[in-house]
């Protein structure tokens, strides 16, 4: 949906249906078109709520998913070592000053106490929001972002709102803070993140990425969808190598020699174990 205007029931209902034929449990965040831009806020609200809470509950999943208590659209899970998080976030200017303020501090205090939580644990943290920051989110995210830097994990807040892709690290002077904001829903296909503990750069973002293509490790066994699907593929996608040149004249090799010595070689160098990753899908949808 876009523009200002009332929002209807049926739209609401259909962007669920669409959302229900995923393969993978989704998440969904609050955005300004949804809620904020209606003209019948309270009901938009509602109808929101109403579809989206607790929406990854469409699909059969093992995620240790938690919800905020005051706010049940804010919800967090921890899954191999990193922690997730998504917030009521939103870009515009609708609400009252002190609706902004309390939904801020709700957010907050949420953040800081899963962060808590988790922080002996936790080798990163993704936090999903719909707002690009704007001089009305200076105090939550200062405040977040003071918190991200002492825990000192890498860290990723990823948005929509702005419509076009940016990357910006140190994101709020905070080295260890990265900030990106996806293409418009409706313009680019799902983005894929991936994250690699122990790299010069944690987070590896591929857009344009089919969905399908790389299934995460907690995918449900059984997935409602309107007709059958193909088979996924395997959860590591396969080093795309150049094809070799055929040779005219093949190189001949030298035939060993037989011989009753042994020969005594050092055993070779154990390689190191290759990093360990987390994929997970986010996708941001714009109507």
């Amino acid at each position: 949906r876009q523009g200002k205007g009332k929002c209807k029931e049926k739209e609401f209902e259909n962007v669920k249906n669409i959302l229900q034929s995923s393969e993978y449990p989704m998440f969904i965040v609050p955005g300004d078109n949804d809620i904020i831009d209606c003209s019948n806020v309270s009901e938009a609200k509602k109808y929101w709520d109403k579809r989206f809470i607790a929406f990854e509950n469409n699909w059969q999943h093992s995620l240790p998913v938690q919800r905020q208590t005051v706010r049940q659209e804010n919800f967090s899970f921890f899954l191999e070592d990193v922690l997730f998080i998504g917030l009521n976030i939103i870009g515009g200017d609708g609400y009252t000053a002190e609706e902004w303020t309390i939904r801020l501090d709700d957010n907050l205090d949420w953040a800081l106490e899963k962060m808590d939580e988790f922080c002996d644990s936790m080798v990163g943290l993704v936090i999903f929001g719909h707002g690009r920051p704007i001089s009305r989110h200076n105090t939550f995210f200062m405040q977040l972002s003071e918190e991200i830097e002492s825990v000192g994990v890498p860290s990723l807040y990823i948005h929509g709102d702005g419509h076009q892709w940016k990357l910006k690290k140190d994101s709020f002077g905070v080295e260890n803070l990265l900030r990106v904001q996806v293409d418009r829903g409706g313009i680019a296909a799902p983005l894929k993140v991936k994250f690699q503990r122990d790299a010069d750069s944690p987070f590896e973002f591929f857009r344009d990425y089919p969905m399908r293509s790389l299934p995460p490790t907690w995918a449900p066994s059984k997935m409602p969808t309107t007709s059958p699907r193909p088979s996924p593929n395997p959860t590591r996608q396969p080093t795309l190598r150049p094809t070799p040149r055929p040779t005219k004249h093949p190189i001949p090799r030298p035939i060993p020699r037989p011989t009753n010595r042994p020969i005594n070689r050092p055993p070779p160098p154990t390689p190191p174990p290759p990093p360990q990753e987390q994929c997970c899908f986010f996708c941001f949808w714009c109507w």
